[in-house]
């Protein structure tokens, strides 16, 4: 600060210097000023009150590049307005005194001025009469005499006008029935319904698609009411926004019915008062749009968000309730070998043990709802995989329920259904999918066990397998996107859906039986949705439900691209005196995978988080195994795999998690471990060689 008034301030650090009002720098502010050609408002105190920021000040600031300079001056507002003050006084002042010179003036030339205006109003007089050929008589060379002139040339060009009046009034009429026939081609055009209702409620107009929409062809419902041109319950609804647009009140609302077709119509209306001088209400404009498909689309949007956010939920509740599941069968495991000898606890850590794996089944369909649960896609004939499933299924349902596979055939013995490039009993190509096989498998199984039980009494359950090139996309939880598909169809002549139930149906949790978990058809929509695919539900209480579901559809595949078998049992290995590093962030599984690895021979040590076991990967010569998982605070465990992927390649990194949040390359080699885990399994995915 150079200079100011307040000399107590001169030389300080302006730029520390803040707005009181809004605690920005005032420095910042006038730069900003300055390079946006604006004046700044700020508060500010005053040399005779010091420190009561309480004065605001208006400041202009300029910047001068070539020294760097910003030059600001001030003025307190309060200033400004005394000035304006001072200045209004002082032009009112003259104002006075003008207006009595004028007025002098004006007495002095109103008798000079009173005569010639006098005749001048006689004539307008005249000319309001019709009298177009008179004229003021007055020859001046004042400011009189040119209004006179000017008086007399506009009396004879009105006369000029009014003989060709008749001919232009002929030509604009010609032209408003081109543009009335326009406008009328224009409004038959458009999508949108539109009428006017006069104050009696008379149609005076409707355009092409209103009398659609009203079951009209022609112009028959002109001059007609309104409730002789619509049925009797369609008037009913429309009657109390006729009567709020009458009170003067536009009226927008939506309305459902039944279209020429039969199909259900959504129409969404605007009515419009029109109203005279008085403010009263003599007509209606009225338009009308078909949203039937709009709302559909938009039913459809909130059932996927919907599920998407129960899906959320049901992954996070899944991936905690993974940890205590990983917590609770590592300790019974653990339980179950040191205590093998003892029978009366054996006897209750069996239970406990088949307990914890179900309660593992449960999260497995929860995270398979979210989407979360790491599928294992591979090539799948689908009907072969149907046929055999049948087989299976017919073993399971009641004698009382017929199976039939219209469309699939009689099962071919020892025809596999995965990594078969040839299908024996139905053609060299087949019908063919990519999926995880257990997945799709369980979710055949959960819709027959539903037929089963929508069925007490018996019928018939039909398993259809079809190619699809074009889809009829109404009633998918979505719109199927163009493409080839393969449709998987689950009949059965049970009682159906009730429509709560049917709204519901993916919901987990929501069941109508009285016992169950409700997460059958959820696990289902889940895989669906994770393999690309969309689902479908028909049904009608009593009359039976028809599940479809819609996978992509793929090419057979070669044979060097099948997967290979199953790997044989071998006994685990033991890694003795290898180190094994373990980051997890829950202490208590932390616990379980350290006494697991120590068991199979590691020296083991343990970071609570990924930054931590970031530290130690540098510090770990003779690391051999890292088991880590994935979704850490800080570190994730796919970020410490990435680095000694690159910084340590000779130690072998498993990831373990009850759900993958980041996408996972399958061509980074990466093991992944699912919570919860076997000893065997963790014994299993180590590839390192085994001490000797």
């Amino acid at each position: 600060m150079i200079i100011h008034p307040n000399p107590n301030i001169e030389g300080a650090a302006f730029g520390d210097m803040k707005d009181p009002a809004t605690g920005e720098f005032i420095a910042e502010a006038l730069m900003r000023a300055a390079q946006e050609g604006r004046y700044l408002r700020y508060m500010w105190d005053k040399p005779s009150d010091p420190n009561n920021y309480a004065y605001e000040k208006i400041s202009w600031v300029r910047h001068f590049p070539e020294l760097d300079w910003y030059i600001a001056s001030s003025v307190y507002e309060e200033e400004l307005r005394s000035s304006s003050t001072v200045l209004r006084n002082r032009l009112f002042g003259i104002s006075l005194a003008v207006t009595a010179i004028g007025g002098a003036l004006g007495w002095v030339g109103t008798r000079w001025l009173v005569g010639p205006l006098q005749r001048l109003a006689g004539t307008a007089d005249q000319v309001r009469a019709g009298n177009l050929d008179v004229q003021s008589g007055i020859r001046r060379n004042d400011e009189i005499g040119v209004l006179a002139a000017t008086f007399d040339g506009m009396i004879g060009r009105v006369r000029d006008d009014i003989a060709t009046l008749d001919s232009r009034v002929k030509e604009r009429t010609a032209a408003l029935e081109e543009a009335e026939a326009r406008q009328r081609l224009i409004l038959d055009a458009i999508p949108a319904a539109i009428a006017y209702l006069d104050g009696a409620e008379r149609l005076r107009f409707v355009n092409r698609r209103w009398r659609e929409l009203a079951g009209h062809d022609a112009d028959d419902v002109l001059d007609r009411r309104l409730d002789e041109v619509l049925d009797a319950d369609a008037y009913r609804r429309l009657s109390p926004h006729l009567e709020r647009t009458r009170a003067g009140e536009a009226a927008s609302f939506e309305d459902g019915g039944t279209g020429r077709d039969g199909r259900p119509l959504v129409t969404r209306t605007m009515l419009i008062p029109q109203r005279n001088a008085r403010g009263a209400t003599v007509g209606f404009f009225v338009l009308s749009l078909d949203v039937t498909e709009e709302r559909e689309a938009q039913r459809q949007l909130l059932e996927a968000q919907r599920l998407k956010a129960v899906g959320q939920l049901s992954g996070g509740l899944a991936h905690d309730f993974n940890n205590l599941l990983s917590i609770i069968l590592g300790n019974l495991s653990v339980a179950r070998e040191r205590f093998a000898g003892l029978e009366d606890l054996a006897a209750c850590l069996e239970p406990a043990l088949r307990a914890s794996r179900r309660g593992a089944d449960i999260t497995a369909r929860l995270l398979a709802f979210a989407r979360r649960q790491p599928l294992k896609p591979q090539p799948v004939e689908v009907r072969l995989l149907v046929r055999e499933m049948t087989v299976l299924l017919s073993r399971s349902l009641p004698a009382s329920i017929t199976i039939e596979t219209p469309t699939i055939g009689t099962p071919a013995i020892g025809t596999p259904a995965i990594g078969t490039p040839a299908d024996p009993a139905g053609g060299a190509d087949g019908i063919w999918v990519v999926a995880d096989p257990a997945q799709l498998e369980n979710a055949l199984v959960n819709l027959a066990l539903n037929a089963r039980d929508a069925m007490p009494q018996g019928g018939v359950l039909t398993l259809s397998v079809q190619e699809r090139a074009e889809v009829e996309t109404a009633g998918f939880d979505e719109p199927p996107a163009p493409g080839r598909y393969v449709e998987i169809a689950v009949r059965d002549t049970g009682c159906g859906f009730a429509p709560e139930g049917l709204a519901r149906a993916f919901e987990p949790f929501f069941t109508t039986k009285s016992l169950g978990s409700g997460l059958g058809l959820s696990m289902v929509y889940g895989f669906v949705k994770q393999s690309g695919g969309y689902i479908r539900i028909d049904s009608a209480a009593g009359a039976g439900a028809a599940i479809t579901l819609l996978l992509p559809r793929a090419d057979a595949p070669e044979r060097e691209d099948l997967p290979g078998g199953e790997p044989d049992d071998q006994p685990a290995p033991r890694w003795s005196g290898q180190l094994a590093l373990v980051a997890e962030d829950d202490d208590d599984v932390r616990q379980v995978m350290r006494k697991q690895l120590m068991e199979l021979g590691f020296s083991v040590m343990e970071a609570a988080s990924g930054d931590e076991a970031m530290e130690l990967l540098d510090q770990l010569d003779d690391l051999r195994l890292l088991v880590s998982d994935i979704v850490m605070p800080g570190v994730s465990g796919l970020q410490l795999a990435r680095h000694l992927r690159v910084a340590r390649p000779d130690v072998q990194v498993i990831l373990i998690s009850g759900f993958s949040v980041e996408e996972i390359d399958e061509r980074e080699g990466l093991v992944i471990l699912g919570k919860p885990w076997d000893k065997k399994d963790l014994a299993a995915a180590v590839r390192i060689p085994a001490a000797v």
